[in-house]
This record gives C-alpha cells, sequence and structure tokens, in this order.
C-alpha cells in the first residue's frame, strides 16, 4: 500500500481546523489536504496540518479540557495511522535549501535588534532600572505595574532599542520583582530586554519569563571564584 492510500485511509476522521467541515485530498499525488470551503493544507511544505480544533464550537481551543481532547484524540487508530501516513507522504519531498547568515541580535516576542546598528549606536534605556530611577523603584514597591509599564513605553518613544530591567533593592524578593515585572514586559512592550542583576535567581526569574532572546548584565565574580 502505497502512502496516499494509506493517507486515504483515515480521511473520514478528518475536519478542517478552520470551518469544521470534512477534508480530503486534492490531486492523485501531492499530499494536500482540502475541504469544500476552499480551504487548502500542504502538509508536504508545511510539515503538519491542526486536525483538532475548537473553532467550530465557538470556544477557545487552549483550554485544559480541550488539550486533554487532543491528546486522547491523538492516541487513537485514526490518529497514529495518520502520523504514518504523513511522514511516508512527506517523506521523499526535499528540503527547501537554507543558507542562514549568523546576526549577533537581541529579540523580544515582537522584533529582532542587531548588536551592530548601521546610522546609530545601540541605546539601552536605563529608566526601568531600579536603582536608576527612583519613580520606577517606587512603582515597583508599591507595586504600580501600569507606571512601571508606562515607563518602558516612554523610552521606546525616546529612541532606545532595548531596555535595562533591574529590580534589585535592599529587603526585596528580586525573584518575585523580577517575574511580575519582566511577564508583563514581556507583552506590553516590543524592545527586548537586557536583565541587570548579579543574583543567578532573578536572571533565571526574568529569562523564563521572556520570550525572544534576552541579553544578561552584571555577570561577575565579586562574591568569589566561579567553581569549576
Amino acid at each position: 500500500m502505497g502512502p496516499g492510500a494509506a493517507l486515504d485511509q483515515v480521511m473520514s476522521a478528518l475536519h478542517c481546523p478552520v470551518c469544521a467541515a470534512s477534508l480530503g485530498r486534492i490531486g492523485p499525488q501531492a499530499p494536500i489536504l482540502g475541504c469544500a470551503a476552499g480551504h487548502r493544507f500542504d502538509i508536504a511544505r508545511q510539515g503538519y496540518v491542526s486536525l483538532l480544533s475548537g473553532r467550530s464550537t465557538g470556544r477557545s481551543s487552549d483550554t485544559a479540557e480541550m488539550i486533554a481532547a487532543r491528546r486522547a484524540a491523538l492516541a487513537t487508530a485514526p490518529y497514529r495511522a495518520l502520523r504514518t501516513a504523513v511522514a511516508e507522504a512527506v517523506a521523499q519531498v526535499p528540503r527547501a535549501p537554507r543558507d542562514p547568515e549568523h546576526e549577533s541580535a537581541t529579540s523580544s516576542l515582537y522584533t529582532s535588534v542587531p548588536f551592530n546598528q548601521d546610522a546609530s549606536f545601540l541605546v539601552i534605556g536605563e529608566r526601568t532600572n531600579s536603582n536608576g530611577s527612583k519613580g520606577f523603584r517606587d512603582a515597583m514597591i508599591a507595586q504600580d505595574y501600569q507606571h512601571c509599564l508606562d515607563v518602558a513605553k516612554e523610552q521606546t518613544r525616546d529612541g532606545a532599542h532595548m531596555l535595562d530591567l533591574n529590580v534589585d533593592y535592599v529587603g526585596r524578593d528580586g525573584a518575585l520583582d523580577m517575574a511580575a515585572l519582566a511577564t508583563r514586559f514581556a507583552t506590553s512592550s516590543t524592545l527586548p530586554m537586557m536583565i541587570d542583576s548579579t543574583e543567578p535567581e532573578v536572571i533565571r526569574a526574568g529569562l523564563e519569563a521572556l520570550g525572544g532572546r534576552s541579553a544578561v548584565n552584571s555577570v561577575n565574580f565579586e562574591d568569589g571564584e566561579l567553581l569549576k
């Protein structure tokens, strides 16, 4: 049995993730799925197709119940056969050539900023630093996170390429402060972040909360040499 025939055997279980209509093969050879509404999914080029969507129920498909339902469905025989069929169907499709060029950069969820600027130097906004801005520090202590976000947005408007986020302050739990602010900055600021701390747990909290590729600042050995 060829890969096309194996794929045809599981067609009755497949529905369009956009409109929930039944899916079928488009063309006798190409592993392309389609529905009557005209939605097309070229699994040879994309490498995947979403087959379990909450769209037809009008609810979000990211709930815990939906995730559990997806796992249960993917463990059934039709989907096990589908995984095999898709793998066989795309096995002979040549991969597109890639010739990536490395660029030293930092990034957020929304944008990438190269360290080498063509028309300027790299500008780092320092007003989101609890040691450099009393207003930012007071807002952080008061848990006035909207004010902290306003400071970040002001730095963006002023032309910063990335933001220095420092929450270190005597008597505070830096890891908790970093998690609270970094989580909000990750989705409310478009700029990449420079996590500024000498405490490993604070740096960890920032890296876990931020998407993209953050920079780390102020790592040193002031409390002793690195243990091997």
